[in-house]
């Protein structure tokens, strides 16, 4: 049982369509969600994977990449693909790190399970409020996913109780809590933001959050992580057997995909922190669903900025 449409003074919309038919979203737990990709890829012809390992530092001969130091082994390979998330280990080791963000923004998550009876949304929904927004994600079983992102000024007061203040100054979501169960600890990463001054060095290439990252506030990161894998793999073989000029081609490309996701993502990041232009942009964006729509395809790499289908 679920909310079909969202509050009335509040803006919605639904992802735009693709081919004529309609596009939907489903809420997943991200231990559930990277357990089947990992599945996914283990099960690949030609994929060897490995868990329970800890990779300590890129191995480096002669300016190139050429493997890896695992566990204190040498592991060695023609092409080093760099996914170790926004804080990247090997970025940094690689020397590849950029210059530090001004804005610190922090981000929190927790999961819950609502109450026998208590409705979900059929939305993911955002909060604002003074500082901070909460992020509510409806996932299968009567749970959700709640995350705030906020300037790290916000936590004056400590991440759990600054979080329990903002729940608790969200009527709506604070009613919809009433007999909830805690799933998770409250979780956090900070500063949200980071930067790599390159993309592409001789052996190795940075892929998804490890390549640079502005803020999880237009929720498209997975996508735009796996958008890139899917284009690195057309370039992998030309890699492999003429060189690292084709790194440097696919380091261009892989910008021009993101660049209105990136710009996108920068606009209402610098919204966040002017709540007089954040009211204004509801305003509009409440008068016309149909653009609210076309920004969200954005986020979710199915849509251009200056319209039209996005293709990889």
């Amino acid at each position: 049982m679920c909310a079909t449409t969202p509050g009335r003074w509040s803006p919605g919309a639904a992802f735009p369509e693709i081919d004529g038919r309609p596009a939907i979203g489903l809420g997943q737990r991200r231990l559930r969600l990277d357990q089947l990709l990992f599945e996914a890829a283990r099960s690949t012809p030609g994929v060897a994977a490995y868990t329970g390992v800890a990779v300590e530092a890129p191995l480096v001969e002669r300016g190139r990449v050429i493997g890896l130091v695992v566990a204190g082994e040498q592991r060695r390979g023609t092409l080093l693909v760099v996914a170790d998330g926004a804080h990247s280990l090997l970025r940094r080791r690689l020397g590849l790190d950029g210059k530090p963000p001004r804005r610190r923004r922090v981000g929190l998550r927790t999961h819950f399970k609502l109450a026998e009876g208590q409705p979900s949304s059929c939305w993911i929904e955002v909060f604002l409020g003074s500082g901070y927004e909460l992020y509510v994600t409806p996932l299968p079983a009567g749970e959700i996913l709640v995350a705030g992102l906020a300037e790290a000024q916000a936590l004056t007061a400590g991440a759990e109780a600054s979080f329990r203040r903002w729940l608790d100054e969200q009527p709506v979501l604070s009613q919809r809590l009433t007999g909830a169960r805690r799933l998770t600890p409250l979780m956090g990463r900070a500063p949200l933001a980071s930067t790599a001054r390159a993309g592409v060095i001789p052996g190795a290439v940075l892929l998804g959050d490890a390549a640079g990252f502005i803020d999880p506030i237009t929720g498209g990161g997975m996508t735009q992580a796996l958008m890139t894998a899917e284009l690195l793999t057309r370039y992998v073989p030309r890699v492999l057997e003429e060189g690292h000029v084709w790194l440097e081609r696919f380091e261009r490309e892989r910008r021009a995909l993101l660049r209105d996701y990136m710009l996108l993502t920068s606009l209402v990041l610098a919204l966040a922190a002017r709540p007089v232009l954040a009211r204004l942009t509801l305003r509009l964006l409440r008068a016309r669903p149909a653009l609210f729509s076309h920004l969200i395809g954005v986020s979710g790499g199915i849509r251009r900025l200056t319209g039209g289908v996005l293709e990889v």
